[in-house]
């Protein structure tokens, strides 16, 4: 409804405001049910805006449209799809007039502009035409940068305040809500919703405000029961305080919802339902995550560190270096690790989730006969910390060999994380494990365990925010967008990205590595001109900035840069610009980087096959092969075989038939 009155600025609406900025002329309202809200005497009466439906659409449409502007072809094409060209821009030149009389104050003022010789209709910025979703969207960005869980948790809430329904909820079901802007907005906005409701119970539950949590995901599964991550976290809540039978029937609605739209619940949410079950039929109560010891003890040393004097627990830990040698020395075949212990890696990401969404996030003030202890957990800490640096640069050359000692690292750390209090110790505890669940993530994506792999990214991202740590977070929604490049889900790859550029990032390295990624998701998608804007915006970044430390083995350099502009070239297929980049790329790399070198063969041997040239094509191919017999990436014997997939119309020829048979030799040994 249009109401022609000045009304004053409730503390809702105007979260985004600051206290210094002019109120703006018009509020809109999209959440729930759509109506306008006059902060000055408005040109138009509330009769011209009921009675003209097509203005009304028009002005949701520009609410929508990138910028809150568009052409008027697309907009008569969007609102008039049936209907012949001349009649349509009629149609439209006749709504946007109503529009503009309806959107324009007393005093003259107009809200709706025409641009680029009457071409264009654009609406005002937020400062003058305020919308709740720009101010909600604002607020989700602002907490995501919060420094402090008290500054988060304050923008959280205001963004909870604007929500009042359903975005655009009566026009459900018209056709122009079927336009691609429509849905990028609905599907930001739902993303926006499910990241405000996790970090709200997230941070209530820190807080020790359980039933604040529970009412928050509540509200939220009832509206969106397809919602895993708020189902998994209530299932939590439930188990937590003895509501077995109420988080069954729950898993069970939401089952049926999931259903009704062909889903099924996560391995992880139907792990927990099954452990439930079990004690539902055995007469049994769960006794609460929160409150139970871990089954397994703390590895020795840790254990002496809290009783041992200081300067006795830097002996207690092995070097990065003795603790791979040892572990390697007993573990069994890493390989055969993942396909007989997929389970055992499920459970432990399980366990890890729990601790991470339960764990207490400060208790205060610490006694003065606990203060001893945590220096020496801070000791512990410390090294864990510096075996975590020596993992990073390892995982840059194996997968295979790194997987045992990585999952006993990972435990260690969750273990630790579980019995800490102080705020601190914690948040540094939820870096590691946020650090170690991404070099697993990373391990297992380079073994083709996408499922698995995308489930410790997720982990990861969750750990980075309760750390407030924007860089791994950034990182770790970098390594999730190449993950769904392999696993041919590319689009789904462009709304993480756009979330990791608004994400506070010090690092300029981390910045450019974004932007390469982005690039070559763009080229898998097969769009050359947003391929070449983000391989120009890497560029300019490297050409303007010191990249400074790699923390989190992005492996970006020079090198690697040029690689990235090889890759897209052939992945475009414009093998004539992808061999001088990769190239380039090979003679700029370090010669320690072996598997690195391993990939960057076999993109030099795919863009040989797109221009015949069997025998280099073969020959780069089979290079790789024999360092891939060292690292036994899975991921680069998979680009080897794309390199023979390129070759299929010379596989009769010597030198495909003995790349075949390379290949499969390597494959054997890898297995091994």
């Amino acid at each position: 409804m249009n109401r022609p009155v000045m009304s004053q600025t409730s503390s809702m609406v105007g979260v985004s405001q600051s206290v210094d900025a002019p109120a703006p002329l018009l509020r809109v309202y999209t959440f729930g049910v759509f109506h306008l809200d006059w902060q000055v005497p408005p040109f138009t009466t509330e009769g011209m805006w009921k009675s003209r439906t097509s203005a009304r659409t028009l002005f949701k449409l520009l609410l929508c449209a990138p910028g809150r502007q568009a052409s008027r072809s697309q907009l008569a094409g969007i609102l008039w799809p049936e209907t012949d060209e001349d009649k349509a821009r009629e149609s439209l030149r006749s709504a946007s007039k109503v529009l503009r009389k309806v959107l324009r104050t007393a005093g003259g003022e107009e809200l709706l502009e025409q641009r680029n010789q009457n071409t264009i209709l654009k609406l005002a910025e937020q400062s003058r035409l305020w919308v709740d979703a720009d101010a909600f969207e604002d607020l989700i960005s602002q907490a995501g940068r919060a420094t402090t869980p008290d500054e988060a948790l304050a923008l959280w809430q205001q963004a909870k305040s604007l929500l009042r329904g359903e975005f655009l909820a009566d026009d459900q079901g018209s056709e122009w809500m079927r336009h691609r802007w429509i849905k990028l907005r609905q599907q930001a906005l739902r993303m926006a919703r499910g990241r405000m409701v996790r970090h709200l119970a997230d941070l209530y539950l820190q807080r020790g405000q359980v039933s604040l949590a529970e009412e928050v995901l509540e509200q939220h599964i009832i509206r969106f029961p397809t919602d895993q991550d708020a189902l998994y976290r209530l299932l939590l809540l439930l188990e937590r305080q003895g509501c077995i039978e109420e988080a069954c029937v729950l898993y069970l609605r939401a089952n049926h919802a999931l259903g009704a739209v062909g889903k099924q619940p996560a391995a992880h949410v139907r792990a927990h339902y099954e452990q439930l079950q079990k004690a539902v039929l055995a007469g049994k109560q769960i006794v609460p995550v929160a409150q139970v010891q871990l089954s397994d003890p703390l590895p020795e040393s840790l254990q002496r560190a809290r009783v041992l004097p200081q300067t006795q627990t830097q002996d207690m830990f092995l070097s990065a270096s003795t603790a791979s040698a040892a572990l390697a020395s007993s573990q069994e075949d890493t390989l055969d690790l993942v396909k007989t212990h997929r389970q055992m890696l499920h459970d432990l990401l399980m366990l890890a989730s729990t601790v991470l969404v339960l764990s207490p996030y400060a208790r205060w003030p610490i006694s003065e006969g606990e203060r001893p202890s945590l220096t020496l957990v801070n000791t512990a800490i410390e090294e864990l910390e510096r075996m975590t640096e020596s993992f990073w640069r390892l995982c840059a050359n194996t997968s295979l060999d790194l997987l045992g000692n990585l999952v006993e690292h990972y435990r260690t750390i969750i273990q630790l994380l579980k019995q800490m209090q102080a705020r601190d110790a914690v948040q540094r505890l939820c870096s590691l494990s946020g650090e170690i669940a991404q070099i697993l993530g990373k391990t297992l994506f380079d073994l083709h365990e996408y499922a698995l792999a995308w489930s410790y990214y997720t982990f990861s991202l969750k750990a980075a925010q309760a750390a407030f740590n924007h860089e791994l977070w950034a990182v770790g929604l970098g390594r999730m967008s190449l993950l769904l490049i392999y696993w041919n889900q590319s689009r789904e790859a462009l709304p993480l990205l756009q979330e990791a550029q608004q994400l506070t990032v010090q690092s300029p390295r981390i910045e450019c590595w974004l932007a390469a990624v982005r690039a070559e998701v763009y080229a898998h998608l097969g769009d050359s001109d947003a391929c070449e804007t983000a391989l120009t915006v890497a560029r300019t970044l490297a050409e303007h900035a010191s990249l400074g430390e790699d923390r989190y083995a992005t492996g970006f350099n020079p090198s690697r840069l040029a690689g990235y502009e090889g890759v897209c070239f052939v992945r475009l297929r414009q093998p004539d610009r992808a061999l001088p980049a990769l190239q380039q790329a090979l003679a700029l790399l370090d010669s320690q980087a072996i598997r690195r070198q391993s990939t960057l063969f076999t993109d030099i041997g795919i863009a040989h096959a797109q221009l015949g040239n069997v025998q280099y094509a073969c020959t780069f191919a089979i290079q790789a092969l024999v360092i891939t017999t060292q690292t036994k990436s899975l991921s680069v014997l998979e680009r080897v075989r794309q390199v023979r997939k390129e070759l299929e119309r010379w596989k009769d020829t010597e030198e495909v038939k003995n790349l075949e048979r390379q290949l499969e030799t390597t494959s054997i040994r890898i297995a091994l």
